[in-house]
């Protein structure tokens, strides 16, 4: 059976491309961004409209195979073929942070072998919290200010980038408010997943309207009974959410890289670069953000039982280091709980292969 669909998408988000070419007819610029974490508010007080690149799924890799180690994980493979094959020929700006071993790695092959016609910046999040923590990363936040100042020659307006930071903490709050009311919203997994997808590129007052709008249109239902949690990297191949949908299954917590370790704290009074590092360093339990394993398998599993999962989906693509070290402490939290954990490890195929699609719903039919 597949969920009903509500009204939430009467007011469909613009896709990426659209996007870009009405930004670069306004004049704007564009910042094409990898994952994970980065200073978005920064990005569009200096002008840049943050367009992230996770992938995307089904491009070809042939011309990035010459250039990486067989497992390096497909995020970082297609992306860099996304690049190399001109896809990226309209950004001002690529911006790679360092979330993994692997994207470090393509920051270094980038800067220092490839070097792309796009200027090509790096950021360097801490892996720990606490105040050292948040001090390297003001100081590694004001440097990349530096030089985004250096490349768009034009000074950064302290006050454009309070209001951006005020924008995002809005957001994350609506994002929150909808996953508090998921249980209940008449909308299937996927459709929901294309509206969170739009964050990715969208302006974030466009966001934040489309936000406004399914929190408000979207019908109530019955209670899911049949509940989930999310977590890994990426919801990708997109076909998995349809799985979800046709087993009348809902997805009730998100810990992905893609949303739900992206929700971070009120944006406070500090100044820009102190007040979105202390933002960044208040988003949930991440190993790729100094998180221990267990330390992060706690906070999912005690989110997901107040959301009232009986399972914890882990999805990521193939090679993907940060989450198979993370996933013995993941499992062994989830059984000793009661919950059932399932890691699925994916290729950024345009479809969901038919392996995946029966080893999901394996686990499906046990809730």
């Amino acid at each position: 059976m597949v969920a009903p669909r509500g009204d939430a998408m009467e007011n469909r988000p613009k896709g990426r491309s659209e996007c870009i070419r009405d930004w670069k007819a306004g004049g704007g610029k564009i910042a094409a961004v990898f994952p994970i974490h980065y200073p978005r508010a920064l990005l569009k007080a200096a002008g840049l409209l943050p367009v992230e690149v996770w992938g995307p799924p089904g491009v070809d890799t042939r011309d990035a195979d010459a250039h990486l180690q067989g497992y390096v994980c497909d995020i970082v493979r297609r992306g860099l073929d996304f690049l190399l094959s001109g896809n990226l020929a309209e950004c001002d700006i690529l911006l790679v942070p360092h979330g993994c071993d692997s994207l470090q790695g393509l920051g270094s092959l980038l800067m220092d072998f490839i070097r792309p016609e796009i200027p090509v910046l790096t950021f360097y999040p801490p892996r720990s919290r606490g105040m050292p923590a948040v001090e390297y990363c003001r100081r590694e936040i004001e440097r990349l200010a530096g030089e985004i100042e250096s490349r768009t020659g034009s000074r950064i307006d302290v006050g454009e980038w309070k209001e951006q930071l005020a924008l995002d903490a809005r957001i994350d709050e609506k994002i929150s408010e909808l996953w508090l009311r998921r249980p209940e919203m008449e909308i299937g997994n996927a459709e929901l997943y294309n509206i969170l997808a739009s964050r990715t590129w969208l302006p974030a007052c466009e966001f934040l309207e489309l936000l406004d709008h399914v929190l408000s249109a979207t019908k109530k239902r019955e209670p899911a009974e049949k509940r989930i949690a999310l977590s890994g990297i990426i919801p990708e191949p997109r076909g998995l959410l349809d799985v979800f949908d046709r087993h009348s299954v809902a997805i009730c917590y998100d810990h992905t890289c893609y949303v739900g370790r992206r929700l971070y704290g009120p944006e406070g009074q500090d100044p820009p670069a102190l007040a979105e590092a202390r933002r960044m360093l208040s988003a949930p339990a991440d190993v790729t953000l100094g998180a221990t394993p267990a330390g992060m398998a706690s906070e999912v599993v005690e989110r997901a039982f107040a959301a009232k999962c009986e399972g914890v989906l882990v999805v990521a693509p193939k090679f993907c280091e940060p989450e198979l070290f993370a996933w013995p402490a993941m499992k062994r939290r989830c059984d000793e709980a009661g919950l059932k954990a399932m890691l699925l490890e994916v290729e950024l195929t345009k479809e969901l292969s038919a392996r995946d699609a029966g080893r999901l719903e394996a686990m499906l039919e046990t809730l």
